[in-house]
Parts: C-alpha cells; structure tokens; sequence
C-alpha cells in the first residue's frame, strides 16, 4: 500500500528530522501502528529513480511505491519522480517539502560525500556505490566527458538546483503540497 504523505527534501535540509516529528506526531494521535520511512528500502529506490530517470520506465519506482509499509514516507531523491508520484498517489495527496539555503545545502551535502561517498555513485569514485544518484548527462544537461571534469563543489551544485527545479516546475500539481523553510539546522536557531 503506497504511503498516504509524502515528505520531500533535497539531503541535509532537515527529512530526518521530519521523519521523526512526523512519527511522534502519528504516535501522539493513537497511530502507533503507521509508521513513517526515511527513504526505506533504498537499495530497491535509487535504482527505481534511476530507470525512470534514464528510460523514462516507471514501473520500478511504482512497485516501489505499492511496496512501501509506511504511512508517511521521506526522501531526497522523490524530485526526480514527481510525475510517478501524482500518477500512483494522486493530486491531493498531503506534501511537506523542506527548503533550506542553497550555499548551506551545497556546502552541507560536499561535506557529507567525504564521509559517505558510496551514497555519491556517479558523484564520486568510490569503491563500492549503495546509490547511483541522477547526473547532468542523464538529462542533457552535460556530455560526460564534461561531466567527469566538473569539480566535485559544481556536481553536487548542478544537482541541489536539479532537484529545486524539478519541485517548482512539478508541486503545483499537488492540491496540497506546502513549504517549510529550514534555517540553521545543527543549531540552537533550529527549523524557522
């Protein structure tokens, strides 16, 4: 059974978080039994994002989907599947979509490829890659000979507004879909 809300975010702008606020807020209201994922089952997601990202074939992330065990579900890497996710779920569907400060995501997520760089497949090299993450040559945005010279700071750059751009040009077509700013996360300023 697909998950009936959805919480979007790009990396390191707070989805873990909300995860939490979201279970704690379903168990506060006697749902103890729904739970809410945080990209469950992610070595089935980014190769589902991935065949709709680069062969336009939805069904992998729709079994993905009809799969899930949760009520609430949370992922960095919905953006690329949007219009599966208005297919499978429908328009009024409830969306929590984070919103953090460019400059800060990108210098967040470069930081986190250092220290988990087998979650950068097609980012980085690393020996072993858990996710293959969307690219600019996957959307003829870049050769990949171009792509391969791009620094890493321009890579993860290229793909925060990849993801910004796929939720603003895509939102819209859920009824009830809403942005929550995130500011300072790690400090006492917390959410806005």
């Amino acid at each position: 059974m697909p998950p009936r809300a959805l919480i979007l975010g790009i990396g390191r702008d707070g989805t873990t978080s909300a995860s939490i606020l979201a279970q704690g807020l379903l168990e506060a209201n006697g749902d103890s039994a729904a739970a809410v994922g945080h990209e469950t089952n992610y070595e089935a997601l980014w190769p589902a994002i991935g065949s709709y990202v680069r062969r336009k074939a939805g069904e992998p992330f729709r079994d993905y989907l009809n799969a899930l065990p949760t009520a609430v579900e949370s992922s960095v890497g919905f953006a690329f599947v949007l219009p599966v996710l208005l297919e499978v779920l429908g328009p009024r569907v409830p969306v929590l979509r984070l919103v953090r400060d460019e400059e800060d995501l990108i210098v967040s997520n470069v930081k986190r490829v250092a220290v988990r760089p087998w979650f950068w497949g097609g980012y980085v090299a690393a020996e072993r890659c858990l996710i293959e993450r969307p690219t600019a040559p996957d959307f003829g945005e870049a050769t990949a000979e171009e792509w391969a010279s791009w620094p890493l700071h321009r890579r993860v750059r290229w793909y925060i507004r990849k993801n910004q751009e796929l939720l603003d040009n895509g939102l819209d077509r859920f009824e009830r879909a809403v942005a929550l700013p995130t500011k300072a996360l790690g400090t006492a300023e917390g959410i806005e």
